[in-house]
């Protein structure tokens, strides 16, 4: 093996594992190297280090590793035998190196103390963001839970807008139902209030009404069994009257009735009868008082309905009474009752009109709320 092959041979290797090679020959000299400028300066040896060469040459080891150093920079040495062809040793190969382990080391410390660092710095981003989207997310929750606090019965509650349809849309809508539902409830209990108001109110009038009709009638039905007129139309005058006095006297006197069952009105009874003969009676009432102009105007001989005598009987003398208590006291009453029937329809018409003042425009949509009045000692009953 000639100088020239061997030193081409160390080159190509060191270049191809970017290791420092060096080769000493048996007598422990350095022989080639591929930094010569470290032993040019005297900063290394020339020669093999002790123990290699005892090692390797004397005790015949193909190899040895041993720990070198160069002022405060440690590193190991890898010493390996050389052999020729022949199987004889031609000289010994020393190759440098650093321990990687600590390097290593220290490497992985680094990493990880990084990944620390972003980590701690991630936590407390997420821990400030998280503050304030709670912060967000619990805002229509605090809303809501206020609004819970000040919702009363008393007043009006203010309803919650979201434009989201996430589940806090959902939860605000959940609350305005709530919201309806209650006011719901207020005006239920504000009826049912003013219902049992009336009924214990009810309940004394029907008790202060019941006194006088019995004898007020019993006094008429004896007068009608006394009384002696000799002038016919007298006589049937006075008759009309006592009949009409008496039946509005069982109307009352039923009024009062039910209002003693639980202050309600009767529950109506179909029957079949004539409206003519009724709305006659209803006209009569009121054929003798010279203050009320009161014209029946009755096309038809009988008109057979089904339904409530006394209801319908009740119905007509609350109009006509509402007729003349419109119109202003300076001027005379007159009061125009038609009656007749459509063909086409097979219905009977009742129609009752006066000259008072009408109802104004602005409580025309209020006049079928129950207990609504304009009177000042109504009850709005009818």
């Amino acid at each position: 093996m000639s100088r020239a092959f061997l030193e081409q041979e160390i080159n190509d290797l060191a270049r191809d594992t970017k290791l420092d090679i060096n080769f000493y020959s048996l007598d422990g000299k350095l022989d080639l190297t591929t930094r010569p400028l470290v032993y040019e300066y005297g900063l290394l040896s020339n020669f093999i280090n002790p123990e290699a060469y005892h090692r390797i040459i004397e005790e015949k080891e193909n190899e040895a590793l041993l720990s070198e150093s160069l002022g405060s920079l440690h590193y190991k040495t890898a010493y390996m035998s050389i052999k020729g062809h022949d199987s004889k040793p031609i000289g010994v190969i020393g190759i440098p190196f650093f321990d990687a382990k600590p390097t290593l080391d220290r490497q992985v410390t680094d990493v990880v103390a990084s990944i620390l660092s972003v980590f701690a710095w991630l936590f407390l981003i997420l821990l400030i963001l998280s503050y304030f989207a709670s912060n967000i997310l619990t805002h229509p929750l605090r809303l809501v839970a206020q609004k819970l606090k000040k919702t009363n019965l008393d007043k009006l509650n203010e309803r919650l807008e979201w434009n989201s349809d996430d589940e806090i849309g959902i939860l605000m809508r959940e609350y305005n139902k709530m919201l309806k539902k209650l006011e719901e409830s207020k005006v239920a209990l504000s009826m049912s209030e003013k219902q049992t108001a009336w009924r214990e109110m009810a309940k004394q009038v029907a008790h202060e009404i019941k006194n006088p009709l019995t004898p007020m009638k019993l006094s008429i039905q004896q007068l009608q069994r006394t009384i002696v007129v000799d002038n016919p139309k007298t006589k049937e005058r006075i008759a009309r009257a006592l009949n009409s006095l008496t039946e509005q006297i069982d109307n009352i006197s039923e009024i009062a009735n039910s209002f003693s069952e639980f202050a309600k009105m009767p529950v109506p009874r179909n029957e079949v009868f004539d409206l003519v003969p009724l709305i006659q009676k209803s006209a009569d009432l009121y054929a003798e008082d010279e203050r009320i102009s009161l014209n029946a105007y009755i096309k038809e001989k009988e008109a057979w309905v089904v339904g409530d005598r006394q209801f319908m009987s009740r119905v007509i003398t609350n109009l006509i009474i509402n007729g003349i208590q419109s119109v202003p006291k300076e001027k005379r009453a007159i009061i125009n009752l038609r009656l007749y029937r459509n063909e086409d329809d097979n219905i009977a018409i009742i129609e009752i009109q006066d000259n008072g003042s009408g109802i104004p425009e602005n409580i025309r949509q209020r006049v079928f709320i129950p207990n609504f009045t304009t009177k000042v000692g109504g009850s709005g009953l009818g």
